[in-house]
């Protein structure tokens, strides 16, 4: 006789272990219990709810940890969309992969394999499955063709929609047009296969899913809300009244930096507003230390002063401007305008 499979809460804490202390990984699991409890037996109905924490707080970690207990419940049916970036589609696909060896976890690339039927078979009888796809008009009609012709639509499926602000709602709901926009459709039809389902939408942008009508079923009847880890830095850090990573500058600088006041200078790198300047030099410095301290080689600069793309356009430039000229003044101790940059 086989031994008895080991919990998969268990497997995936021991995974955690290298990044995660164990508060942080009791905390995981406290968070997939709560959803559980949400989730129910396999032998219970519909149900959709909401996992929501903090933005790059450890949400792919939480949902992972809610497949581990599912699985040990007995459920064998997960289905996992992602937003249609085909990097973070197959950063998620491998990270399920590695965090739960036990379950068999197909991408876009296993749907057409002819011998994946028995494969699926015998994993939904003993282990499970984990299907994860992009919200692509094209990927999800065909996940669903695979469903249909591997999965029994009587089996229970746990479905999380991973961004589910985005894509996932039907855009055409204050149109005058009776249908449903297209990726709101396909997961439509996904859910609609199946007698029954759990819908967990993931994000930490929830607002639009709270605006849904009271009996749609993407607004979500229950919500299960994470703490983030230690060392946490997000929004409240930066944002919050009397924050110290904050700083004003006058709101001129950006009439300045749209309207041509002073645009050649600006424009060639000289004379661009303090605020931008200091916001620039700030992260010059931050980059430059992280870089000796052999924190990676690439970072990124933010700056957002209008909704019109031609704006950005015109930014890009002044950055640039000032980037080649301050470039040159490090460099060059006999260049004309090193004083003023």
């Amino acid at each position: 006789m086989l031994k008895q499979v080991k919990s998969r809460v268990n497997k995936l804490a021991r995974v955690l272990r290298d990044e995660i202390d164990e508060e942080g990984i009791n905390q995981i699991i406290d968070t997939a219990e709560q959803i559980n409890e949400k989730i129910g037996l396999v032998s219970d109905g519909n149900g959709q709810g909401l996992l929501f924490g903090q933005v790059q707080s450890g949400k792919t970690n939480n949902m992972l940890m809610t497949i581990a207990k599912a699985s040990d419940n007995g459920h064998r049916l997960f289905v996992v969309l992602t937003s249609d970036n085909l990097w973070l589609y197959e950063q998620t696909l491998e990270r399920v992969q590695e965090s739960l060896p036990g379950l068999l976890t197909l991408g876009k690339d296993s749907w057409n394999v002819n011998s994946m039927t028995s494969r699926v078979e015998t994993a939904l009888k003993h282990t499970g499955v984990v299907l994860v796809a992009t919200k692509n008009s094209r990927i999800l009609p065909k996940m669903k063709d695979f469903i249909e012709q591997h999965i029994s639509n009587n089996l229970r499926a746990i479905i999380f929609d991973d961004e589910a602000d985005q894509a996932s709602l039907n855009t055409l709901a204050n149109s005058d047009k009776d249908e449903l926009s297209r990726i709101n459709g396909d997961i439509v039809d996904i859910r609609n296969y199946f007698e029954r389902h759990v819908f967990i939408q993931v994000t930490a942008t929830p607002q639009a899913l709270f605006l849904q009508g009271a009996n749609t079923t993407f607004r979500p009847d229950f919500t299960i809300i994470f703490k983030p880890g230690k060392g946490y830095v997000g929004g409240e850090s930066f944002f919050e009244e009397n924050s110290h990573t904050m700083r004003l500058f006058q709101d001129t600088e950006i009439e300045s930096l749209m309207n041509g006041e002073n645009y050649e200078n600006i424009h060639n790198g000289l004379a661009i507003p303090t605020g931008l300047r200091q916001a620039l030099c700030t992260f010059f410095i931050g980059a430059a230390l992280k870089i000796c301290e052999g924190e990676g080689t690439n970072y990124t600069f933010l700056c957002h002063v209008s909704h019109k793309q031609d704006d950005h356009i015109r930014l890009e430039t002044i950055i640039n401007g000032f980037i080649t000229k301050l470039t040159l003044a490090l460099h060059e101790d006999d260049m004309p305008e090193r004083e003023i940059v």
